[in-house]
């Protein structure tokens, strides 16, 4: 199966101290299911994540990272 993965922010230059958003969409091109698919997603040094979620699977925030079974 072939998936691709793009990274947005809801922000180009967020200010110090300020919440934002990152939107990180993954999809399957290929003609099969991707089964048991995980997406991780490192934490930029200097930023906190407060929460993940996706809209088919469970998402956790934890060492730095946001791990997503998909």
């Amino acid at each position: 199966a072939a998936s691709t993965a793009t990274k947005t922010a809801s922000v180009t230059a967020p200010t110090p101290g300020s919440s934002f958003t990152y939107t990180v969409t993954a999809t399957n091109s290929g003609n099969t299911p991707l089964l048991a698919a995980t997406l991780s997603d490192p934490i930029p040094s200097g930023l906190t994540a407060t929460a993940a979620s996706a809209s088919t699977g469970t998402c956790t925030v934890s060492a730095g990272q946001v791990d997503c079974a998909l």
